[in-house]
């Protein structure tokens, strides 16, 4: 960890709210292509954040590193199912979960699971069905 990504990462511990930190933590450790220390960057910033609008496109890149350059499909479909449930009307999580999945009947049936679960949420929640989508 060199001066800078130390820095930044010391002001996103101390106040996971300043965006400019974190934004700036993240580009690094893109740009260095540190993969597992964005994943544990964007989920543990996830974790703190008051910034709730941010995190399931946070936790949406963690799941496709890890899906990706990590080779940890099994990690990324965890993720993706316990952010759905937080956030079931977020369609970049619902998408990047159907990429996730192998083409199969067992995974077919996994993922009906997982959205028949996400529009009764929604619906318990009031929202819209084309939010669903």
């Amino acid at each position: 960890m060199d001066a800078v990504e130390s820095d930044l990462a010391a002001r996103v511990e101390r106040d996971p709210d300043d965006l400019e930190a974190f934004e700036s933590l993240v580009a690094k450790l893109r740009a260095d292509h540190e993969h597992l220390k964005l994943v544990t960057v964007l989920t543990g910033w996830t974790e703190r954040s008051g910034h709730n609008h941010r995190k399931p496109s946070a936790l949406a890149e963690a799941a496709r590193l890890l899906r990706g350059p990590l080779e940890n499909p099994a990690a990324a479909i965890e993720l993706l199912e316990r952010s759905i449930a937080e956030w079931p009307a977020d369609t970049e999580l619902a998408s990047e979960l159907t990429a996730s999945l192998p083409r199969n009947p067992d995974a077919n049936a996994r993922l009906v699971r997982v959205y028949e679960s996400r529009v009764k949420e929604i619906q318990r929640l009031g929202l819209s069905s084309e939010a669903a989508a």
